[in-house]
């Protein structure tokens, strides 16, 4: 009986991204919520991947492209573009993404994850630091995402924390 629970311990929740046409994973761990496409304010000085800011109740966001972050080309956003809202509570992290879609989720073995790309196109998937392994499904190749390095590059741009400094020297 034991074994089966260890089986068990070792699928991981998946929401699958899709990103010019490839498919993308972030573990649903560090998914807090999904939000339709809205108006970002744009923030002085902010890094090229950062579309800047937006408000979830009350706690001031950055809006991360992940096509940026990922290298991929631009895109202007369309009706199923969506925002994946991370969160590292630990950390006191909240990061909005920005992805063409959502398209699924699913269980993922730690066993089926590889280090190479397998069968997929070097243009459909770019290796990438983001990028912490990959995995087959069907015929599809998927991308994991490793979102302590992706959610670490964006903490050096932390509006939120900005504010409230400035709040605090007024």
């Amino acid at each position: 009986m034991q074994a089966i629970e260890e089986l068990k311990s070792d699928v991981r929740q998946y929401l699958i991204l899709s990103l010019a046409g490839a498919e993308y994973a972030v573990d649903v761990a560090f998914v807090q919520e999904l939000r339709a496409s809205e108006k970002v304010t744009a923030w002085p000085s902010a890094p090229e991947f950062v579309r800047g800011v937006i408000k979830i109740r009350g706690m001031v966001v950055p809006v991360v492209d992940l096509r940026s972050c990922l290298a991929l080309p631009q895109r202007a956003d369309s009706p199923t573009t969506v925002f994946v809202v991370i969160n590292f509570p630990a950390e006191d992290i909240v990061v909005a993404l920005v992805v063409d879609a959502v398209t699924d989720v699913c269980g993922i073995d730690a066993q089926q994850i590889s280090l190479n790309q397998g069968g997929a196109k070097q243009a459909d998937l770019m290796p990438n630091a983001f990028v912490q392994g990959f995995v087959t499904q069907a015929q599809d190749t998927i991308a994991l995402l490793d979102m302590h390095k992706l959610v670490h590059q964006a903490i050096l741009f932390q509006p939120h924390k900005t504010i409230e400094k400035e709040l605090v020297c007024a």
